[in-house]
């Protein structure tokens, strides 16, 4: 009788772990058959009419749903190395590239900020916005910031390569570099975190996203870690995934943190536990390239080669197994 119960117990947790291995999420996809004109995502941005801007490697596409409008060189479009887009105060679309400077989509066309506005650095990877309006640039070769159509150098941080940049509410603003690590700029003081000094995981800063609660989350090339007002902690991925690259964020409206991962999918993290979402959850690639969220809660996925998803929280499909 022992043994019996024994038996029943291991095949129904057989039986719950292969349930819990079928569960796909509602994931849904558009690639170069549904009208995307490239399969690598750069970025992607929503903006205040609803449309969902992607940055491809075949020019800048406006998507409504439906069908793509993909706008080129020949649309005015100085180039299609797309690095990152973002929807300032003003509802203005702001496009950085690897070697053409900074555009502004005026819904017209595309104006061009460079050296004539007092940008010099050919490659704009990241765009955030402070609580005055003005416009900081990570660039190649330096910070910039931009009022009233003139691009000035942020000379009290050094002159190198920056990869990500945000602002938080109380007007701190982070700036991450290529190599060295996270600079913190709150109330006139500068403050460099590395590896030698706190809790960073690596000096490669990949991704800044500033919160509500006025938390600054850190992706680099081998971790993540979390700024608060002027402490840095590392946060624990989970053990298989510790050291992973992270692309990109996104925050959802329940206040969970989505994290791209350059080769091992999606994390979405609640505060206490996360939950990995691969190709076998519904994903189409692990190569996570961009991450949004709309104004429905849906989260936007771009991705190296596999085109566009869409997840739809919190509803998922569960393929169910047979008893016969």
């Amino acid at each position: 009788m022992h043994c019996l119960r024994i038996l029943v117990i291991f095949f129904l947790y057989m039986a719950a772990a292969s349930a819990a291995l079928a569960q796909q999420y509602n994931i849904q996809s558009w690639s170069l058959e549904q009208g995307l004109p490239q399969s690598q995502i750069t970025a992607i941005q929503q903006d205040h009419k609803g449309f969902l801007w992607l940055a491809t490697r075949a020019g800048l596409s406006r998507f409504n749903g439906v069908e793509f409008k993909t706008y080129t060189k020949e649309d005015g479009l100085s180039s299609h190395n797309i690095t990152t887009l973002f929807l300032d105060s003003q509802r203005r679309l702001w496009i950085g590239t690897t070697d053409a400077g900074l555009l502004l989509f005026t819904g017209a066309g595309f104006r061009q900020y460079g050296e004539a506005q007092g940008l010099t650095a050919k490659a704009v990877r990241a765009i955030s916005e402070d609580n005055k309006g003005r416009l900081w640039l990570a660039t190649n070769q330096g910070m910039y910031s931009l009022t009233d159509g003139n691009i000035v150098k942020y000379k009290s941080i050094p002159n190198i390569a920056y990869t990500a940049v945000s602002h938080t509410n109380a007007g701190k603003m982070l700036a991450g570099s290529e190599e060295n690590g996270l600079y913190s700029l709150y109330l006139g003081k500068v403050t460099n975190f590395t590896t030698e000094n706190s809790e960073l995981t690596n000096n490669y800063i990949t991704a800044l996203l500033s919160d509500k609660s006025g938390n600054t989350w850190v992706g680099t090339a081998a971790g993540l870690a979390q700024m608060g007002l002027n402490s840095l902690s590392k946060v624990q991925l989970p053990a298989h995934l510790a050291h992973s690259h992270i692309s990109s964020f996104a925050k959802d409206n329940y206040n969970n943190l989505w994290i791209g991962l350059q080769r091992n999918g999606l994390l979405k993290y609640n505060g206490k536990a996360f939950t990995h979402l691969t190709r076998r959850s519904g994903l189409r690639t692990n190569r996570i390239t961009a991450l949004a969220t709309d104004t429905e809660n849906n989260l936007w996925i771009g991705t190296n080669g596999y085109g566009l998803q869409q997840y739809k929280s919190p509803w998922f499909v569960h393929f169910l197994i047979s008893r016969a």
